[in-house]
């Protein structure tokens, strides 16, 4: 995965995380760039955790989500809007 330093590295798909420290890793960087806007949270667990996270790119508008992993799916970070 690449380092997050500008808004085109968060534009990239991720079709699954590499287990959970992978999807943590990411979900930090991606809550500490500027850029990324958290606008809703989807879908909280019986324990108040979140499933689904959607995030606005402050610099072009698009929406993105971010799902936690919960196996055997990996979780993902992909584009809606």
């Amino acid at each position: 995965m690449k380092e997050l330093t500008n808004c085109p590295a968060l534009h990239q798909t991720i079709e699954e995380f590499n287990g959970w420290s992978d999807f943590r890793w990411f979900q930090k960087r991606l809550d500490e760039h500027s850029d990324f806007l958290l606008i809703q949270t989807i879908d909280e667990d019986e324990y108040g955790a979140f499933r689904e996270k959607m995030y606005k790119c402050s610099k072009c508008n698009q929406v993105w989500k971010l799902v936690n992993p919960d196996p055997p799916f990996a979780g993902l970070w992909e584009r809606v809007e």
